[in-house]
């Protein structure tokens, strides 16, 4: 946790140059204090006010006479730390001046295990003596949501390790991979296996018995085959082909031969048609 500053000394080498601006910064920090210290001594605010004018006037006349400007200021010495139901005391530790002109940090330094909800009230109250006297400083907040921890390194497949050597495939971590090129008279996915080098498979005929409710028609996508209950057809597709059948109307069928729903009630049944192939539709 660490809270940047201009610190006084590097604002007194400021003014010290002929700084002005500088130098009212300086007084904007300490009148306050210097008056209320005056006001204690005579016990009269125009006096006190008089005294304050006449303190920083001179302290300006001779601040080349200073001769160690980190004395200036004094040194903050505790810290504490308040969050949710944790708290502790926090170490002050100051560093050296950092890149930009005139900034130097201070870092409190405070650990205590534990857990608190996000929303929970942090408190944090430094406290610093100038002359005998000491002063607080204090800060206030909500605790954020912790960040979500960064995923896991991501290691991307290979072509090998997932039996392909054509075409180009996802790596498994948002890429892609190319697995080469197919030799004629091989083509990429020519036995209806994506992505793997084959010969193309000919051409094969399915042949279709519909059956069941009257009046229900069994059709195919790709198109080809529209048959009837009660009747049969056949069509030919190019081997490999990804086919669907199913029933117009949207009824449920009952599947049978190359592709089957094992008895089940299904709208749809989809395969791969390799060779010559026949296929029953009951439709319910």
């Amino acid at each position: 946790m660490i809270f940047r500053e201009v610190e006084d000394r590097d604002l007194i080498a400021k003014a010290r140059q002929g700084d002005v601006e500088s130098y009212n910064l300086l007084v904007s920090r300490w009148e306050k204090r210097v008056f209320n210290y005056l006001l204690r001594l005579v016990a009269n605010r125009e006096d006190a006010l008089d005294l304050s004018q006449d303190v920083f006037l001179k302290t300006y006349q001779n601040l080349r006479k200073l001769e160690d400007p980190a004395r200036f200021p004094a040194g903050c010495i505790a810290g504490t730390i308040t969050v949710g139901g944790l708290s502790g005391t926090a170490t002050v530790t100051k560093f050296a001046a950092q890149a930009a002109p005139l900034v130097r940090a201070t870092a409190l330094n405070f650990q205590v295990p534990g857990t608190v909800a996000a929303g929970s009230a942090a408190q944090i109250r430094l406290s610093c003596t100038v002359g005998g006297v000491t002063h607080s400083t204090r800060w206030s907040g909500t605790v954020a949501n912790a960040p979500p921890p960064p995923p896991p390194p991501c290691t991307p497949t290979t072509c090998a390790a997932q039996g392909k050597n054509c075409g180009t495939i996802p790596d498994g971590c948002g890429g892609t991979l190319t697995c080469g090129v197919c030799t004629a008279p091989q083509t990429c996915g020519g036995a209806a296996v994506a992505n793997v080098c084959a010969v193309p498979l000919p051409a094969a005929t399915l042949t279709l018995t519909a059956s069941g409710r009257a009046g229900e028609t069994i059709s195919s996508t790709p198109a080809g085959l529209s048959v009837r209950v009660g009747t049969t057809g056949s069509a030919s597709f190019p081997g490999g082909t990804r086919i669907t059948l199913r029933d117009t109307n949207g009824r449920s069928v009952i599947w049978s031969g190359v592709c089957s729903s094992a008895g089940n009630k299904t709208p749809t049944c989809t395969f791969t048609l390799i060779a010559n192939a026949s296929e029953t539709a009951n439709v319910q």
